[in-house]
């Protein structure tokens, strides 16, 4: 969430909502997905909108998908806020086709819902802001998701009223008529905290004046009583507007200037912005094929890539630490039994040995692949790509020096590739379009094996 995000909107709520939500659509498993899509397999998907209106709901899209693979990457198009018009890209999604989905419907029926209220939201807010009016919301939330529907008022640009019974005093005309309005104020006053009345004519609105509130919410009231009140009220409390407001009388009611409009149906009769997730099958370039490294290119390679720090250990790794503190990765993947040692990583792809010579400690690892020296083998690629995607270690049985290309190829974007010089120091490659363009060359010039 971001800066507008309101108090009980945390992160245990929110996947305690999501939980729900995927327990209820998915249910013992997706039939259809899970009969017809492989386990294995990558898409990438996005999702647009199709008619105008205020986004809202992003985070929640991002943690459906992850709680259905953790691995799952997002490219943010709009941010919680903007106006997205029909066919515009929202947000991409890239991971495994099965749980993008999977979550498909859960996703959208939030991001479309809270939509949906943002953008009526900012219909009344457009409206009364020449008149320096607040649009407030109200209870009147559907239940469970009064903090995701207040966050959705919020993104519109209205401001929240009270959350629940707990956090302000409001009298409303059932109190009154239990104990009379007298008896309601003073007691009220004993709780110390801000204390609003709702009165239903003229001759309350002059006792609540009398007696001293500090917000009058004039309920139900027709604009020619609403201008008799606010010249009643003269600034001594903070008038609210309540009752049967919409977006045909909005702008007779905001010219009284009160200093708050409540409106219920801000939240229960917003409906939804109309958005779609579309998927295509993902294709990694090369990972069809083995490559043989030719003799020609081995002296090339022994040559540094990418950003070299040299020295003492205690030097490099210092250098290191510099430059990560500069910027955020992905993914830091580290190539080689020297430097999945010593450098923190999310994946490390060793081999067990530092210059042919075994090591004693060894990771705990998710795959072994088999790899001979000189080569990139046709089943490496989907392990790197999957180890990469998951944050998962990679045990090479054979040779991991050239796993630096497909790590550097399948990594996602802002992914830092490092790999070891035994004695020397480590080469630092970022995952710019420019280095992938400088290893496809490289991969172009192997000898490729069907």
């Amino acid at each position: 969430m971001n800066k507008k995000s309101v108090k009980g909107l945390t992160k245990g709520y929110i996947k305690s909502l999501i939980n729900k939500a995927l327990e209820e659509d998915i249910g013992t498993g997706d039939i259809t997905t899970n009969t017809i899509i492989p386990e294995k397999m990558i898409c990438d998907a996005v999702i647009l909108g199709k008619e105008r209106g205020v986004v809202c709901g992003i985070s929640i899209v991002k943690e459906v998908f992850k709680m259905l693979d953790r691995g799952v990457e997002f490219k943010e198009v709009l941010r919680d806020g903007d106006v997205v018009t029909p066919n515009q890209k929202i947000i991409e999604i890239s991971g495994r086709a099965r749980g993008i989905l999977s979550g498909e419907r859960v996703a959208l029926n939030f991001l479309q819902k809270l939509s949906g209220i943002a953008t009526y939201v900012h219909r009344f807010v457009r409206m009364a802001k020449p008149f320096n009016v607040k649009i407030l919301d109200t209870r009147k939330t559907t239940p469970g998701l009064r903090f995701l529907e207040k966050y959705a008022v919020r993104v519109g640009g209205g401001v929240n009223h009270r959350f629940g019974l707990w956090d302000r005093v409001l009298i409303k005309k059932n109190h009154i008529n239990l104990v009379g309005l007298e008896t309601a104020i003073e007691a009220a006053k004993r709780t110390k905290k801000r204390i609003e009345v709702e009165v239903r004519n003229l001759n309350e609105v002059k006792k609540v004046v009398e007696l001293g509130v500090d917000v009058v919410m004039l309920d139900n009231m027709d604009v020619k009583s609403v201008n008799k009140a606010i010249k009643l009220i003269k600034r001594k409390a903070l008038v609210e507007v309540s009752g049967g407001v919409n977006l045909k009388n909005i702008r007779r009611i905001v010219k009284t200037k009160p200093n708050w409009i409540s409106i219920g149906r801000l939240t229960y009769s917003a409906g939804v912005l109309d958005m779609s997730l579309v998927v295509k099958r993902k294709r990694t370039l090369f990972n069809k094929q083995t490559y043989i490294l030719p003799k020609n290119l081995r002296e090339k390679l022994k040559n540094p890539i990418g950003i070299t720090f040299l020295g003492r250990k205690g030097d490099v790794l210092k250098k290191f630490k510099q430059f990560i503190s500069k910027k955020r990765f992905q993914r830091i993947i580290t190539v080689g039994d020297y430097c999945s040692l010593e450098i923190p990583s999310d994946v490390k792809i060793f081999d067990g040995k530092i210059k042919r010579k075994r090591v004693e400690k060894r990771f705990p690892y998710s795959f072994l692949v088999q790899n001979p020296a000189g080569t990139i083998q046709k089943g490496v690629w989907e392990k790197v790509e999957l180890g990469v995607r998951e944050r998962k270690n990679i045990f090479v049985k054979g040779e991991e020096d050239l796993l630096v290309i497909p790590s550097v190829l399948t990594a996602p974007e802002n992914s830092l590739v490092i790999y070891g010089l035994p004695g020397k120091g480590v080469c630092l490659i970022e995952n710019s379009p420019k280095n992938k363009a400088f290893f496809r060359g490289i991969l172009e010039r192997f000898v490729p094996l069907p």
